[in-house]
């Protein structure tokens, strides 16, 4: 599975619901639910399911899904 494919069933997981229209754009303000609360507690899941971590640099950089996405396949490949 592709990491787009992942981080869309984390996010439908996390957020309870299903998002038409989940792509790389995709950001908080396309989510209702995805506010500075919901985005630590987002992190922590997809640092969990990919088994990778982020340093806090790096946090302020997870503005989109297509943010998240590159700097997950940063990590899994290093």
């Amino acid at each position: 599975m592709d990491t787009i494919a992942r981080l869309r069933d984390i996010f439908d997981t996390f957020f309870e619901q299903k998002f038409d229209g989940f792509g790389e754009a995709t950001s908080p303000a396309e989510i209702e639910k995805w506010d500075s609360t919901a985005h630590v507690g987002l992190v922590l899941e997809i640092e969990r399911q990919f088994d990778i971590e982020f340093t806090p640099s790096e946090l302020g950089r997870l503005t989109s899904v297509g943010a998240i996405k590159d700097l997950v396949d940063r990590k899994r490949a290093a």
